[in-house]
C-alpha cells in the first residue's frame, strides 16, 4: 500500500510481496524522496507478514499524522488479519492498535475491499472473503474516538458486494470506481460505480465505468 506523506514531502510503500510464494512478503516500509530520486528501506517493521492486500490512508491522530493500514494477508495464505497499524514516517515507528481491530474480518478470512479518508476518518468499503464471496459493508474508523470504539458500521451498505474496490474522496463524498465480484471460481472485474455520503448515509449509483476495473487505486 502506498501513500504521500505531507509532513516531509516523501512517498511511502508499505507491505506487498515479491512473488506469490510464501515468505516473499516485504516487512519494512520503503521511502521515496522526490528531491533526490532515491529509495530507502526504513528500519521499522511490521510485526508479522500479513502485509498484502491492505488498505489505508493518512490520518491525524492526536496532532500527529501517521499512515494507517488495515487488514492484510500473507503471501500464499487463505487467512487474513484484522489489525490496524500506524506507521509514523518521522519517528520511523510501527504500532499495532490492539484496542480496535477491524470488525469486518468475518471468520478471519476477509480482506478489506477499498478505502479512502474523509474528514479525518478512514472508510473501508466492501471486502473479499478469500476464495468464497464478497462483502458489502462500509466501516468508519475515527481515530479521535475512545479506544475500543473507533469503528462504526455505516447504516447504508454497498448495493453490490465487491472487493478490491478503487475508492477516492472527492469533496464531501467517497466515490467507488469498479471492484471485483466473485463467480465461485475467480475474480470478475466490475463497471459499477457509486457515490457514498457517510453523513446521511447514502450510496447512490453513478455512470458506469467505460470498462471493467478492479485491483487498482483511485486518486
Amino acid at each position: 500500500w502506498g501513500a504521500y506523506f505531507p509532513d516531509n514531502g516523501r512517498f511511502y510503500a508499505l507491505g506487498g510481496r515479491t512473488s506469490d510464494l510464501a515468505g516473499s512478503d516485504l516487512l519494512n516500509p520503503r521511502e521515496y524522496d522526490p528531491a533526490t530520486g532515491n529509495w530507502a528501506t526504513k528500519t521499522a517493521s511490521f510485526a508479522d507478514n500479513q502485509v498484502n492486500n491492505m488498505v489505508g490512508g493518512v490520518l491525524d491522530v492526536g496532532g500527529t499524522r501517521v499512515i494507517v493500514v488495515v487488514g492484510g494477508s500473507a503471501a500464499g495464505a487463505t487467512t487474513a488479519t484484522a489489525e490496524v497499524r500506524y506507521y509514523d514516517p518521522v519517528a520511523d515507528t510501527m504500532t499495532t492498535v490492539a484496542t480496535d481491530p477491524w470488525p469486518g474480518i468475518g471468520a478471519g478470512n476477509v480482506l478489506p475491499g477499498g478505502a479512502a479518508i474523509l474528514d479525518n476518518k478512514l472508510y473501508v468499503l466492501g471486502g473479499f472473503q478469500i476464495s468464497a464471496a464478497m462483502e458489502d459493508a462500509i466501516w468508519e474508523y475515527d481515530p479521535a474516538a475512545a479506544a475500543g470504539s473507533r469503528w462504526t458500521l455505516v447504516d447504508e451498505p454497498l448495493p453490490t458486494a465487491l472487493g478490491y474496490v478503487p475508492t477516492a474522496a472527492v469533496g464531501d463524498a467517497l466515490y467507488t470506481l469498479g471492484g471485483s465480484s466473485w463467480d465461485g471460481t475467480t475474480l470478475v472485474d466490475s463497471t459499477a460505480a457509486f457515490v457514498v455520503d457517510p453523513s446521511l448515509p447514502s450510496v447512490t449509483p453513478v455512470a458506469a465505468l467505460p470498462r471493467a476495473t478492479a485491483e487498482t487505486r483511485a486518486v
